[in-house]
């Protein structure tokens, strides 16, 4: 019988892009092009840290590990 504590470590990232400007934030059912756009530029720029953050990934520290993506592209541990 497999026992869920022999199986592999995971790992994982949370990441949300929340560098919306204001004009953007307070429109959160605009569903224009330009909001469309804007919105989809921070999903990629938020996108392209965490490839930069992974690319010398953090030292594992428990079997689950749980990370949150700052702002500024860091990861920083979240010890639940």
């Amino acid at each position: 019988m497999h026992r869920a504590r022999d199986g592999p470590p995971i790992t994982v990232i949370h990441v949300a892009y929340g560098i919306q400007s204001e004009e953007v934030g307070l429109k959160t059912f605009d569903f224009s092009r330009q909001s469309h756009d804007m919105r989809w530029e921070a999903g990629r720029q938020a996108a392209l840290r965490l490839l930069d953050a992974i690319e010398n990934p953090p030292v594992r520290r428990q079997r689950l590990d749980i990370w949150r993506q700052t702002p500024e592209g860091l990861l920083q541990y979240l010890d639940l």
